[in-house]
């Protein structure tokens, strides 16, 4: 009986939290997107309401069944701040619930369970997030790992998050940098490994492997083997100086669609240092760095004038073919600029950007003098966009504290629609701190920052200059970027950062493991940019861990719910770790570079 008074005294209280969503008994209705207020009183804990985090990316939930009770309903306030909203409407008797989450938006996140008894809801219990949220992070291995194998330098996520790549550059039994590439597959909240792929005649040294992208539902998978000197085709041998391979995917089987090379190939262009594909896999970019055409146009005379100038290629499909549609230089080509050692291609395949770390021009901004060769290294990004079947320079974008040595265009990402464009500069010296901190300076070597660069029309300017909280000397911040969909959520990898802290939130400022690399999660809102979530791998150790966020990958919505919330994948390719498979004993350093993938 004290249970009904206690629902008689709240229920004038409850009545605007119950009229936002039905509390009846069984319901499977969607639960609403409104906020729910939830009344500022003491809550009973009879219900022994826990939170387990489990891998992968899941809280699991569990309380008792409670008496004369025709339902339970979940709230959720994911960052402490933002208010109560219902996640789950669960029937009489269900007593635990599991709640697929990204973590790096979960790490200040409220719960309440609400005991209903028909048209009323009472709170029983409220819970924060108050850990590392380690045992949910995803520790994905290959089957059969390998020293040296450098499992982790190259990841892709499917955008629907159903599959997940890794490239392993380094792999197989003579140390020889021959390369594969292993495909997972989601099943719940767990991952399989489904394929392992390799090159048509696999050699010395091609690193198939080296660079991934795949289409937004899982089913192209573009894999580049940037030193593949001689592969078959039509039985003559070709100094192609890099191949492209498109597997494409029927259930959950890989095929070899088609084995891509420039027109123009040469030995040692690198062609295949950088993939990327539209969001329906249609649309393929492909970076080749050490090519040495002059040409200062798309689709301009070819020749080898200018040695390391560099050169992106973009290809076509229709019919399961591939074509050539253009070969892209810049306008102002320079000999070791190293255009297309990194691109991104939005989703939408109208907007292509390439960085060229070995670009000198001393301008900063967006639209300054290429041809002010005054400030060795000191990096560029060249965007063109696509009208019909014709590509053209759109900008030409530079830091807004251009300096020697910089490379800015050391990471690119673009939100899907292209409008959004993040830019690392890995050797970027600046010891500021956070958002638009104080970038004059160098009291910082090589800490690395990262840019970000908005579009209206055809017009670019930079927004933000974002540092880690945490700045140090050589960590290299912004080796890796990955920008989601809506271009709201941007992570930065730094693999030279040293904390031994583990998981999210963790202590940031001891330098106990050497290079053992972090993570950094920002979120746009209507304040501007802030840095979400500090995130360190699930097993840090000095001896065990190293370069965690060499290489980034960003899929699923931004809005946490249910199986389409988002996922970072983060590679680590020299890990030591030599367990196998997804969630094994992350505790030893047996091996040597082996390489591990996390999830968050």
């Amino acid at each position: 009986m004290k249970f009904i008074r206690f629902c008689a005294v709240r229920a004038s209280l409850l009545l605007v939290a119950c009229a936002v969503v039905a509390c009846g008994g069984g319901s499977s209705a969607e639960p609403s997107s409104a906020s729910v207020r939830v009344p500022a009183v003491a809550a009973s804990t009879s219900a022994n309401f826990s939170l387990t985090p489990t891998a992968i990316k899941s809280f699991h939930f569990t309380w008792n069944d409670m008496p004369d009770e025709t339902g339970y309903r979940l709230l959720e306030d994911p960052d402490g701040a933002s208010g109560y909203t219902p996640i789950a409407e669960l029937p009489a008797d269900t007593t635990q619930y599991e709640h697929p989450v990204f973590l790096p938006d979960r790490v200040n996140a409220r719960y309440r369970l609400q005991t209903c008894q028909n048209q009323h809801c009472v709170d029983t219990a409220e819970l924060g997030v108050n850990d590392r949220l380690v045992p949910a992070i995803g520790y994905v291995k290959a089957a059969a790992p390998a020293d040296r194998d450098l499992f982790g330098g190259s990841v892709a996520l499917s955008a629907n998050g159903q599959y997940l790549a890794v490239g392993a550059s380094g792999y197989d039994s003579a140390s020889s940098n021959i390369g594969s590439v292993h495909v997972f597959a989601r099943e719940g909240t767990t991952w399989r490994q489904r394929a392992v792929l390799q090159g048509l005649a696999p050699q010395q040294h091609d690193k198939f492997g080296a660079s991934l992208a795949l289409s937004a539902q899982g089913d192209t998978l573009a894999v580049g083997a940037p030193g593949e000197g001689n592969p078959f085709s039509p039985g003559v041998p070709l100094p192609v100086g890099g191949t492209v391979y498109v597997f494409a995917r029927t259930g959950d089987s890989w095929g070899l669609q088609q084995a891509v090379n420039a027109l123009n190939a040469d030995t040692a262009d690198r062609f295949g240092e950088q993939v990327a594909l539209s969001g329906d896999g249609d649309t393929l970019a492909v970076g080749a760095p050490l090519e040495a055409g002059s040409a200062n146009t798309v689709n301009g005379p070819d020749n080898n004038d200018l040695r390391g100038s560099g050169a992106a290629y973009v290809f076509t499909r229709a019919g399961g073919a591939w074509t050539q549609q253009a070969y892209v230089k810049v306008s102002h080509p320079d000999a070791f600029d190293n255009f297309g050692r990194v691109l991104a291609l939005s989703a939408d395949g109208q907007t292509l950007a390439v960085g060229a770390i070995g670009d000198d021009s001393a301008a900063r901004g967006v639209g300054g003098d290429p041809s002010d060769n005054t400030t060795n290294d000191s990096g560029a990004v060249y965007v063109f966009a696509r009208q019909g079947d014709r590509w053209g320079q759109q900008a030409y974008v530079k830091a807004s504290n251009a300096r020697n040595g910089a490379w800015f265009g050391s990471a690119i990402a673009l939100s899907a629609d292209g409008q959004v464009m993040a830019v690392g500069s890995q050797l970027e010296s600046s010891e500021a701190t956070g958002i638009d901190g104080d970038q004059d300076n160098t009291g910082a070597d090589r800490s690395g920052a990262a840019y970000v660069f908005a579009r209206r029309g055809a017009q670019w300017r930079q927004t933000s200059y974002l540092k880690a909280s945490n700045t140090g000397a050589r960590d290299f911040f912004g080796s890796s970027v990955a920008l989601s969909a809506d271009g709201k959520t941007l992570a930065v990898g730094t693999p030279g950062e040293d904390s031994d802290a583990r998981g999210l939130q963790g202590e940031q400022d001891n330098d106990n493991a050497n290079s053992s690399g972090a993570v950094y999660l920002f979120r746009h809102t209507s304040a501007g940019w802030r840095q979400q979530a500090y995130v360190k791998a699930s097993n840090t150790q000095r001896t065990s861990v190293s370069d965690f966020g060499r290489a980034l990958a960003l899929a699923g919505r931004a809005d946490g719910l249910g199986d389409q919330g988002m996922s970072l994948a983060v590679g680590c390719p020299y890990a030591a770790n030599n367990s196998s498979g997804v969630g094994g004993d992350q505790g030893n350093a047996a091996g040597e570079d082996v390489g591990a993938v996390y999830l968050y």
